[in-house]
C-alpha cells in the first residue's frame, strides 16, 4: 500500500517584482505527480483547502503560492504593472516543486485569473507538462463591455495604474450565499476595487492567450460554470476550440457561477479532476 504520509511546509521565494512571496507545499512520501495550484485575482491559497487536501491525500505532492499583492505576499493589494510578472515568479514555484520531487510529473491547475496564468505558463512549458487544469479561466472578462469603456480603462491604467475600477456590486462568487460573506471578513483576501492596470493586463492576456492557444498539444480539462459572469465561458469554449491537444475535455457545470470549488457541489467538482488527472497519470 502506498505510503500517503504528508509533509507540510510553508516557504519564502523571491518574486520578480522585488518583493517576497508566501509559498506552501504538500508532499506525500511517494508522490504521483506534483499538482500546482494558481488562485485568481484578489483571494490567496488558503482558499483551495479542499482540493489541495483531496490532492494530498490521493497521492499528489501540491505546491502554491500567494501572488504578489495577494494574501500573504508582499506587494500593492490586487496591483499587477505587468501581468505576465504572475507567470515569471510561477516559474520559481515550479523550479521549487521539481527539486523537491526530481523526476515526478507536473500537473497545473488554476481558476479564474489563476486559470489564465496557467494557460500562459503552458504555452511556455507545453512539453514540459503532463496536464493542464483550468476551472473559469480569465479568457474573456470584458463579454458586453463597450469600446469607449475599454478606452477609458486603457487610459486610466496609462495614467494611473493603480487606480480601481467601479465594480456592480452584485455577488458573482457563488450561488452560496455564505462563500461571498466568508471572501468578506477574511483578512487575506482583497476587499478594495480592481485596479486599472490589473484589469487591463488581464484583458491583454486573455486575447494573446488565445490567439496562441493552437500550440497547446498537452492534456487539458476546461471547467467552467453555467452562470458565470465574472469570466465568461465563451473564452473557455474559444480555448478548447483552438487547443491542438488531442486530449481536451471541456465541461460547463450548469446553475453554477464563478468558483465551482465553492459551490455545494464542490465535492463532486473536486472529484472529477482527481478523475481525470488518475486516468492520465495512472
Amino acid at each position: 500500500m502506498a505510503d500517503l504520509r504528508v509533509q507540510q511546509q510553508r516557504f519564502i521565494l523571491p518574486s520578480v517584482t522585488g518583493g517576497l512571496l508566501a509559498g506552501a507545499s504538500w508532499v506525500p512520501a511517494d508522490p504521483r505527480a506534483i499538482v500546482i495550484v494558481i488562485h485568481g485575482h484578489a483571494e490567496h491559497l488558503g482558499r483551495y483547502q479542499l482540493l489541495v487536501m483531496q490532492l494530498a491525500a490521493n497521492g499528489y505532492a501540491v505546491f502554491g503560492l500567494d501572488h504578489h499583492g495577494h494574501g500573504r505576499s508582499s506587494g500593492v493589494r490586487g496591483f499587477a504593472r505587468r501581468f505576465d510578472a504572475f507567470v515569471d515568479d510561477l516559474e520559481t514555484l515550479v523550479l521549487r516543486a521539481r527539486t523537491t520531487c526530481p523526476g515526478v510529473p507536473v500537473i497545473v491547475f488554476g481558476h479564474s485569473m489563476g486559470g489564465l496564468i496557467a494557460v500562459r505558463y503552458a504555452l511556455r512549458h507545453n512539453d514540459d507538462l503532463a496536464a493542464l487544469v483550468v476551472s473559469g479561466p480569465a479568457l474573456i472578462i470584458d463579454e458586453g463591455v463597450r469600446n469607449s469603456e475599454r478606452t477609458a480603462l486603457e487610459l486610466l491604467a496609462r495614467v494611473r495604474p493603480a487606480a480601481g475600477i467601479p465594480s456592480s456590486g452584485e455577488d458573482k462568487l457563488s450561488s452560496n450565499p455564505e462563500i461571498s460573506a466568508q471572501f468578506g471578513i477574511d483578512h487575506r483576501t482583497n476587499h478594495g476595487p480592481t485596479r486599472a492596470a490589473t484589469a487591463i493586463g488581464m484583458l491583454e492576456a486573455g486575447i494573446d492567450a488565445r490567439s496562441r492557444a493552437g500550440s497547446l498539444t498537452l492534456p487539458l480539462l476546461i471547467l467552467h460554470g453555467a452562470e458565470d459572469t465574472l469570466t465568461y465561458p465563451s473564452g473557455s469554449l474559444q480555448l478548447l476550440e483552438a487547443a491542438a491537444s488531442p486530449d481536451k475535455t471541456y465541461e460547463t457545470l450548469p446553475g453554477l457561477k464563478h468558483e465551482i470549488l465553492n459551490e455545494a457541489s464542490r465535492h463532486e467538482t473536486v472529484a472529477r479532476i482527481l478523475t481525470w488527472m488518475g486516468e492520465r497519470i495512472g
